[in-house]
């Protein structure tokens, strides 16, 4: 008896290829394994519900076909439970994807879910909101609320964006409870990193890890408006932890504040959340069952 797949596809992410993308799974997919449903995504949230009715049905894999939150949305109702999570990245940063080396071409990305291999990730809890690549106070998340409002999508309109706040965005203070010790620092923007990049090949935790049962804790340093540009092709090469303006700890859960217990703008996965004066993360090791190339290792 074939194995059952629901690929959930988000039409509102991304550039627009979902129909590619359809084409492709219907083309693709090895029938002679799978037996497969595609749902589209109607609000926000529907993704979520969607997977959570597919665990009820102990369907075998649910795919997410858009970007990280659409990800995201999904991995809320698959974490500890035996449903794997596939990626058809379709999305405009796609960082979890380009962290696990799935291809952005949906015939190479349907080949992982035909031949892959299944490895158990660690997942974060962020103030009890689950997350499995990114998340983040400060400047990003700053960025991340006005990129919300933007009609447009993908890698230029973001940049732009976080260009012009470049230069009036002022670094906070914030106080950190990590590996038994309170610390104070003043950061330009600080990321929690289960996986190593923001999207669009940016690797702001060129060390992070799946599977190490630890969470990168990346604290950025405001650089001048010189450095700054210089540090961009670091943060593509993967070299940005090597910056004397990157401080990286590791831990498995930790608390972030604002000196002032002013409330601070946060994100996950890129998607906006609802400001809060404290944000506390915890790490669920091996939480999530995930298909992965045959090649990918990352420990």
């Amino acid at each position: 008896m074939n194995k059952k797949i629901v690929f959930i596809i988000n039409p509102k992410s991304g550039t627009g290829k979902h129909a590619k993308v359809r084409m492709a799974i219907e083309k693709y997919i090895d029938s002679t394994k799978y037996d497969f449903e595609i749902m589209e995504t109607e609000y926000k949230g529907h993704a979520k519900e969607i997977a959570k009715q597919a665990v009820k049905d102990k369907i075998y894999m649910i795919v997410s076909v858009g970007g990280d939150g659409t990800l995201n949305e999904i991995s809320k109702a698959l974490a500890h439970t035996n449903v794997i999570l596939g990626i058809i990245p379709a999305g405009s940063g796609n960082g979890l994807a380009h962290h696990l080396k799935i291809s952005t071409n949906p015939r190479k990305a349907i080949d992982v879910i035909n031949n892959g291999k299944i490895a158990e990730i660690d997942t974060v809890l962020l103030n009890e909101s689950r997350f499995v690549s990114i998340a983040g106070v400060g400047f990003d998340a700053f960025v991340a609320w006005h990129y919300d409002k933007s009609e447009k999508r993908g890698f230029y309109p973001y940049f732009k964006l976080a260009f012009k706040n470049f230069f009036t965005y002022k670094p906070k203070k914030y106080i950190i409870h990590i590996n038994n010790e309170t610390i104070e620092r003043r950061a330009f923007f600080i990321t929690f990193a289960n996986s190593s990049q923001w999207g669009y090949n940016t690797k702001i935790a060129p060390t992070a890890s799946l599977k190490d049962g630890k969470i990168d804790v990346c604290i950025f340093k405001t650089p001048s408006v010189v450095k700054a540009l210089l540090l961009v092709p670091k943060l593509f090469a993967g070299k940005i932890n090597h910056s004397s303006n990157m401080e990286t700890i590791q831990c498995d859960c930790c608390q972030v504040y604002r000196s002032s217990n002013k409330k601070m703008h946060i994100h996950i996965d890129g998607e906006k959340k609802k400001r809060k004066q404290t944000v506390t993360l915890r790490l669920e090791p091996k939480s999530l069952k995930i298909i992965v190339p045959q090649n990918y290792h990352n420990e």
